[in-house]
């Protein structure tokens, strides 16, 4: 990802709009979150996709300069798979165990809000 640009008159960035992209992004896992755990298939191919979009966010959070630690991708192929089986059993909550567990490692700015409103969803 890509530093902010520092010297960029077009371009300033204030601590609200720094809080702004961090709801944002807090969000935007939510919504990835919520299609990790809601019953479905399960393929393989379609929760690495997921996955890999919440690694995506991951990236913004340190583009916006949180020292946010990203995942192991190596880890992806496996946890895809666990998590289709789980997916096609509907556990839902055993879904977001798993991710949030994962997540919680990561340093995301307010994790315990997140955590909370993904909870509350599932």
């Amino acid at each position: 990802m890509y530093p902010l640009p520092q010297n960029n008159p077009f371009l300033k960035f204030t601590p609200e709009m720094a809080e702004k992209v961090e709801e944002n992004l807090r969000k935007s896992l939510r919504y990835e979150i919520r299609h990790l755990y809601l019953p479905g298939e399960g393929k393989t191919s379609y929760v690495a996709n997921l996955l890999r979009d919440v690694q995506e966010i991951l990236k913004k959070f340190q583009e916006f300069g949180h020292k946010v630690i990203i995942l192991d991708e190596r880890d992806f192929p496996e946890l895809a798979e666990a998590i289709g089986v789980l997916k096609r059993g509907g556990l839902e909550r055993e879904i977001c165990e798993i991710i949030l567990g994962l997540l919680e490692k990561c340093n995301i700015p307010k994790f315990e809000l997140l955590k909370a409103e993904v909870l509350k969803m599932s």
